[in-house]
This record gives structure tokens, C-alpha cells and sequence, in this order.
């Protein structure tokens, strides 16, 4: 147990994975939300770079109140929500319950530790018995004995957790955990389309700045007062102070965009500028399809209404499109119309009503406009676009994300002439969670001056692998359409590597920035290439606070520092050149910096400037105006990753790469 563990054990917390809670303070959810909410903190000490700090955030675990047993009961007597009524056992059943349990974390209340499920055996029974120590026992005598756990269903199987690569060398094999005693954790579908509930547990588990602030130095007062606590601080010669660290920061200068010809100075959200003005690079919608079910033929007519009415003050033409109605609204009806009524060539994209959020029709869909032939798509729910309220701020929106899909421009960053001529790169990997799935690596590079135009492609590799072995090929493919559309090489590149924890940062510089060098040097031989490597991370324990300036508005009440703030001393670390950047704004909770790790550059440019460079990319996310976490060819990549692990599990027609097909 680590030192950090033991303090939280004195105060009375219980540690379950890698977070420590507190299940005194669990907030119960009211009937008939079977789950609660158990209150914790996550830390650690670490060297910075002029002193030793703790570093705390609060967390929380959402538990289920009900055990796996209960859920695989219900979904055998049908009675679980979202699924079809009446199925009793069969085939179906067993599908359904793989389908809901493998992949999902439990936690067992008898040890409070957690487990993945990577299968059900359906044969194996509590009865059965294994070998311990030398000695042949039950499931129920071992559970009995060990933790007087009493298990009364006897027909039931048993969920298999695999042994981790790491505890396979270690000669380790499956555990196997009885339903009856595992709760589940984390959210069903229909929690998060419950949207009341959603917002109450966002407020309940996403506290605002002050209320943050409050919790976590509530958290230090009882182990600076704890005696045992006390205690083992002396063992250590060491004391937590009191207080929170008070760090200067600095504020970059507001942005500037580029809409219609004019350059306007933006905030956080500019939606308002871009009602106002027109796309900096219109694409006329001359031929393209509309493909709806019979059933929602009058929504069709007002969504297509809709997005004419906003096009125009835009700039964009729209034509009539090919109006495909279906008799029915199955995934063959969608496919089948798709591949009878597109134009190899000529049309430009495909419009999807869909009836509802079905993943396998979604998938079909993408893998046919994708991967089969090359045409853009873009999907639409009929229950977000039948609020007729809202019906006009929706079509705003398809239409500025399918101009972008067809290579226009919404805006554009206003760039000094130091940048031209730069090549940004965006690097991330998706994961599967239930880790069945290889993993996928995206790469996203512009491709024009204004950092507009990109260049997509990703590979597939080991499943759960990070650092990937193929940044040459992709690397080498993006530079070589960056010289097809401007005659030229890119006179630097910067990367911007999204998704490494520190514990890989020495295995990126030498194998995936190694690839990134030999790539540079063979085009350009003996040169020595300009290049930045920069690594970001967002899944941090981070959190600052702007401090109100005496006598000012909200008296004493802590505030989360304004978007552009840059934190760059006290907590950086003494072995990196890094740095903290607020970009985006967090009307309602605490905001979470990110963190900038500059790991390798032959550029000779200040800090300062990779500061600023990185809050510009910022505001270059099409999908949404206004300024996001990470840089847009990082959040890019993102999204290309996960379209391409989750729905299309193949590589797509080579000529989408010019497109955002993907957003």
C-alpha cells in the first residue's frame, strides 16, 4: 500500500481500483436509479520543479445497487429496460447478456475490488469445486470461509476474468466471480439517454470551482488532524501544509478568426459571429441524395425546408436533392437505396434520416460510404430534428458540418508569416474497451496555409498497444498530399502526440519520434529537419483556481481561470519543458487544464510561441465554434480513431483522406 493509501486509510476511506472513497459520505440515488455515488479523492507526491507537492483531485465512483445476477435475471424474464419484452431463456438471452455484461466492470463489496468481465461461463456453477493451498473446495465453502459471504442461487454461472499478458508470464489464470456477489458500475444506455439524469449527476459529480476547492482542503484538514496520520507523516520527516499552492499564471490575448473576409476578435464562442457572416469557403450541395423512411416523410420536408433557409445567409447554394423514400426503415432499405441511386463521380454525399440511434444501421451505413465506395454521409436522428423549436438551430449546424465534410471553410485562424509554410500534426489511438478489438492509430496534418484543409489516415495494430510502429508510412502519405496541393514541402512540421502517460514519454521519443526523424531525413538528406514533438495530456489531477482580486465582484468565491490562462513555473516538471494551457471554457464545473510537454524540438523558438501556437489550434475545431481542450488536429484524429475502431473496422477508400468524413 502506498503512503498516500495509508493516509486515506486512517481517515476512514476504502481504497476500490486505482481511487480511494469514502463510504460514509455515498450519495444514494433516488428509486428507481439503482446506483449511488461513493465521494473520493486521487493524489500523489511528486518532485516538481522547485519543491516536493501533493497533488489532489476529488473523484467518483458510480456504484450500481444491483448485483450482475439481478440484471441477468431480468434480462431472462425480459423485464430489463431498452430490451424486447418476453424473452424467455434461448438463444437470445445469452446473447444479450454477453452483449451487456462482457467488457463491464464489477466490483466485489466483500474485498471492494474491481474486475472486467471477459466472459461468461455458462457451464460452471458456485458448486464446483477448485484447488487452494492443496485442498479441493466450493465456491460457496471458499466465500464462507474467507469472507462470511453466504451465496444462495446455486444455478447459476460464473463471469470469467483473464489474466492481464503481464500476470500470464507470472503464471496466473483465470478468476472466476459468482453474479450473486458482484455489483455493477459505471452507466446503462438508458441512464445516459435519461437527460434529468444525466444533468443531476453531472451536478452532483462535477462541482464547480469554489464547492471543489471546499472538498479538497476538507480532505487535507482531516489527515493533517488525524493522530495516526500524524504520526506517519513524522515516520516520513515530512508535513502537508494547509493551504493550496498560490502560482502566478499568465493570460494569452484573445484570438482572432477569420469569417467572411473580416477578422473578428473572438472569446470562447463565436456561434453568434458565424450567424453573422458567411462561410469564409461556401461548397455548393449540387447533386447529392436524401434517403428517408415513408414514415418520416413530412420531417424530411421540413429538415430539407430548414437547411435552405440557413444556407443562404451563408453563402451556400443548395440544390434539390434526390428525394429516396423507403417502405420501411431496416438497414437493407438504406443500403439498397444508397447503392441503386449514387453516382460514381457526381454525388457529392448522402443525407440519412434515421428513426433511431441503432448502432449496427449506423455502422452499415459508414462501411458502405466509407470503406465500399467514396462518398460522404452524414446521419441524422428524427427525434432530435422534430423539435420543431429547435429545428433551424439544428439545420445551422448540418449544414456548416456537411460544408465542412466537402473541403469548405467555416473560418479561419489569423496566422503571422513566421507559421506559413508549418505542417500540423495530430496524433491519437483508440482503444476497445472490452479489449476484443485492435487498436487504432489516426493521424490528422494539414494540408494548406490557413491550417484549414487535412489530410486523414489511420492503421490498425495490437489490441491495447499505444506507441505504434507505422508513423512512417502515415507520416510519409500526409506530407506527400501536402506537396500534390502546394508544390512544396512543409518547411517545418510540429507534432502534437495526444494519449501518453508519463510512463510512456521515454518509448515515444525513442521509437515513434525515431520513425517520425527517419521519415523527415530521407526526404530531405542532409538536412537537419525542423521539427517539434509535443505530447498532451488531458486526463490529469491538475486543477486550478483563479483567486478574486481584493474588492472585486463574488467577494472571497474561487473561479476557474479565464480561457488563454497559461501556467508555466512552480508546477512544471525539473525534467521537461512543459506547460499548463486553459483553452476552453467551464460555465458550470471546475475546468481541467492541459498539459503540454514539448519532449523534443530542433526549432528555435521560445516557449512562449509553442504556448500560443497551441491556444490557436484550439479555436480551428469545425464541429464546434468555439475553443476545445486540445489542439483541432489532436480532437481530429480522436474522432477518426473512434469512427474507425467502433463502425468501420476496415481501411477506408484511399480518396476520403481529403475529407472530415469523420465528424
Amino acid at each position: 500500500m502506498t503512503h498516500c493509501k495509508k493516509l486515506k486509510r486512517y481517515i476512514g476511506m476504502v481504497s476500490i481500483g486505482q481511487g480511494t472513497y469514502d463510504p460514509l459520505q455515498k450519495d444514494l440515488f433516488p428509486h428507481p436509479h439503482k446506483f449511488e455515488v461513493w465521494p473520493g479523492f486521487v493524489s500523489s507526491v511528486l518532485p516538481y520543479v522547485n519543491q516536493t507537492l501533493m497533488c489532489v483531485d476529488t473523484h467518483f465512483k458510480l456504484m450500481r445497487t444491483e448485483t450482475v445476477l439481478a440484471l441477468m435475471q431480468d434480462l431472462y424474464n425480459g423485464r430489463s429496460p431498452g430490451h424486447r419484452q418476453g424473452n424467455h431463456g434461448g438463444e437470445d438471452f445469452y446473447t444479450q447478456a454477453i452483449r451487456q455484461l462482457v467488457g463491464q466492470i464489477v466490483i466485489t463489496r466483500y474485498n471492494n475490488k474491481t474486475y472486467r468481465i471477459d466472459d461468461i461461463d455458462w457451464n460452471a456453477r458456485p458448486t464446483d469445486t477448485f484447488e487452494k493451498n492443496g485442498e479441493d473446495m466450493t465456491f460457496i465453502s471458499y466465500f464462507k470461509n474467507h469472507y462470511n459471504v453466504v451465496i444462495e442461487n446455486m444455478d447459476q454461472p460464473l463471469l470469467v476474468t483473464r489474466p492481464k499478458k503481464k500476470d500470464l508470464k507470472l503464471g496466473k489464470s483465470n478468476i472466476y466471480l459468482v453474479p450473486e456477489i458482484c455489483h455493477l458500475t459505471g452507466l446503462t444506455d438508458v441512464n445516459r439517454n435519461n437527460f434529468s439524469l444525466m444533468k443531476e449527476l453531472s451536478r452532483r459529480t462535477q462541482p464547480d470551482p469554489n464547492t471543489k476547492a471546499q472538498k479538497i482542503m476538507g480532505f487535507i484538514k482531516r489527515i493533517i488532524t488525524n493522530e495516526q496520520a500524524k504520526e506517519e507523516l513524522s515516520k516520513w520527516s515530512m508535513s502537508i501544509e494547509p493551504d493550496m499552492l498560490n502560482i502566478e499564471g499568465h493570460l494569452l490575448n484573445q484570438e482572432k478568426l477569420i469569417m467572411g473576409g473580416k477578422e473578428i476578435m473572438v472569446g470562447t464562442d463565436w456561434r453568434n459571429d458565424m450567424l453573422a457572416s458567411r462561410v469564409n469557403v461556401p461548397v455548393h450541395m449540387r447533386s447529392w441524395i436524401f434517403v428517408f423512411p415513408r414514415k418520416l416523410a413530412h420531417l424530411a420536408s421540413d429538415v430539407l425546408s430548414g437547411m435552405k433557409r440557413v444556407a443562404g445567409p451563408m453563402g451556400i447554394g443548395i440544390d434539390m436533392p434526390d428525394m429516396i423514400e423507403l417502405v420501411d426503415d431496416r438497414t437493407e432499405s438504406y443500403i439498397n437505396a444508397m447503392r441503386v441511386n449514387i453516382k460514381h463521380r457526381q454525388t457529392q454525399f448522402v443525407f440519412c434520416l434515421l428513426t433511431s440511434d441503432r448502432k449496427d444501421r449506423y455502422d452499415a451505413i459508414k462501411v458502405f460510404s466509407c470503406c465500399d465506395h467514396s462518398v460522404l454521409t452524414q446521419c441524422v436522428l428524427a427525434n432530435k430534428a422534430s423539435n420543431k423549436t429547435k429545428l433551424l438551430t439544428i439545420c445551422t449546424g448540418l449544414v456548416w458540418q456537411i460544408n465542412v465534410k466537402l473541403g469548405g471553410e467555416l473560418w479561419a485562424m489569423s496566422l503571422p508569416k513566421g507559421l506559413m509554410g508549418t505542417m500540423i500534426i495530430g496524433i491519437d489511438v483508440w482503444h476497445d474497451p472490452k479489449r476484443k478489438r485492435p487498436s487504432v492509430c489516426a493521424v490528422v496534418a494539414t494540408r494548406n496555409p490557413s491550417m484549414s484543409l487535412m489530410y486523414s489516415q489511420f492503421v490498425f495494430h495490437e489490441a491495447g498497444q499505444e506507441i505504434t510502429s507505422h508513423l512512417t508510412t502515415l507520416i510519409t502519405a500526409a506530407r506527400r498530399c501536402y506537396y500534390e496541393d502546394m508544390g512544396r514541402l512543409p518547411e517545418r512540421t510540429i507534432i502534437f502526440r495526444d494519449g501518453v502517460g508519463d510512463g510512456q514519454l521515454e518509448v515515444v521519443k525513442q521509437y515513434e519520434l525515431q520513425q517520425i526523424w527517419d521519415c523527415l531525413k530521407q526526404e530531405q538528406p542532409g538536412q537537419s529537419p525542423k521539427v517539434a514533438f509535443l505530447v498532451t495530456k488531458k486526463r490529469i489531477k491538475e486543477r486550478f483556481f483563479a483567486v478574486p482580486e481584493a474588492g472585486g465582484r463574488g467577494g472571497g468565491t474561487l473561479r476557474n481561470p479565464p480561457p488563454g490562462t497559461v501556467v508555466d513555473s512552480e508546477v512544471t516538471r525539473p525534467e521537461a519543458s512543459d506547460f499548463f494551457l486553459v483553452s476552453q471554457l467551464a460555465r458550470h464545473s471546475t475546468v481541467t487544464p492541459t498539459h503540454y510537454n514539448i519532449l523534443y524540438t530542433t526549432l528555435d523558438w521560445p516557449a512562449s510561441l509553442y504556448q500560443r501556437l497551441s491556444y490557436k489550434l484550439c479555436h480551428s475545431y469545425f464541429n464546434w465554434a468555439g475553443t476545445v481542450s486540445v489542439p483541432a488536429p489532436c480532437l481530429y484524429a480522436h474522432k477518426l480513431a473512434y469512427l474507425a475502431g467502433e463502425s468501420l473496422h476496415r481501411n477506408p477508400n484511399p480518396d476520403m483522406a481529403r475529407h472530415l468524413y469523420y465528424i
